[in-house]
């Protein structure tokens, strides 16, 4: 007999019986256990699902579907204002070259129409018109008083189409400086009458034009002929002007309109302020009436 079975011989049959009793349930929970374990993997796909549920597997890819999508760069709205998405609407009788013209005139006024803008020029006095033999452009001479109670020669330039006044320019109210056409003040000629439209363009080295602050000031013009027709016709001779009154891009500047043989009329000045290629620039509008 061996010493196991003598170990066993010793233990009496009612504490092995005793023994075998409680071992037999830990016997049966181990295999139902084990039996539950093995239902679990097959039921998730095997060892890789069970070890996903416990957080112990690899991440899953994200659904394609659920990505947020990034949100598509905004596109600059056209400026409604600018050449690229304007085209020119021009009133009867002014033609392309006309109207780039007077554009390219008012920039090289600049000096002259922020004196005015800024609220540097008290008054204003017309000294003399000069119409040409076509009586379609007209040389506005002027005496322009400051604030600061100097004083110096301008001209209004404006031209005639279709029986409607337009401002050209406003040059020659700097005594140390000639801007634009400036230098045919003394003569009391039409500055630049001998060029065409398209030479005095193509002289400036402008190429880029603001189609939608042409329009304004042709359009404007077109509708307000009242101050400009009595100027030329020399009957209003004298102009007030009032403190500026700034809005946004704009600049309005009250005037009262006086002369001899006329009645007095109240009205405004309107200069439009705009950025181009990236200069600032400002924009003679209107002589307006109320």
């Amino acid at each position: 007999m061996t010493s196991t079975d003598q170990s066993l011989e010793a233990i009496p049959t009612s504490e092995r019986h005793r023994s075998g009793s409680k071992l037999l349930p830990v016997l049966l929970l181990l295999a139902l256990a084990v039996a539950l374990f093995t239902g679990s993997v097959f039921a998730l796909g095997g060892v890789s699902g069970v070890m996903e549920l416990v957080g112990m597997g690899t991440q899953a890819e994200p659904d394609a579907r659920k990505t947020p999508v990034a949100a598509a760069t905004p596109t600059a709205t056209p400026d409604p204002t600018s050449s690229a998405s304007t085209s020119l609407e021009l009133p009867p009788g002014v033609s392309v070259d006309r109207a780039k013209r007077m554009y390219v005139e008012q920039i090289q006024s600049q000096a002259n129409l922020k004196m005015m803008a800024e609220g540097d020029v008290s008054y204003f006095k017309v000294t003399d018109v000069n119409l040409n033999k076509g009586k379609d452009k007209a040389a506005v001479h002027v005496r322009v008083y400051f604030a600061d109670r100097t004083s110096a020669p301008g001209v209004i330039q404006m031209f005639k189409s279709s029986g409607a006044w337009y401002v050209m320019s406003l040059t020659g109210l700097s005594s140390d400086k000639v801007l634009g056409s400036a230098e045919s003040i003394a003569q009391g000629t039409i500055a630049q009458s001998k060029m065409t439209d398209k030479a005095v363009v193509a002289e400036s080295g402008i190429t880029t034009f603001d189609n939608g602050v042409i329009n304004t000031m042709l359009a404007e013009q077109h509708a307000n002929q009242g101050i400009a027709t009595q100027i030329v016709g020399g009957k209003l001779t004298h102009a007030d002007l009032g403190a500026p009154e700034q809005g946004v891009g704009t600049t309005v500047l009250p005037s009262k309109w006086t002369g001899k043989d006329a009645t007095p009329v109240e009205g405004t000045i309107t200069i439009v302020n705009k950025t181009v290629d990236p200069e600032d620039y400002i924009f003679l509008v209107s002589f307006k009436t109320p």
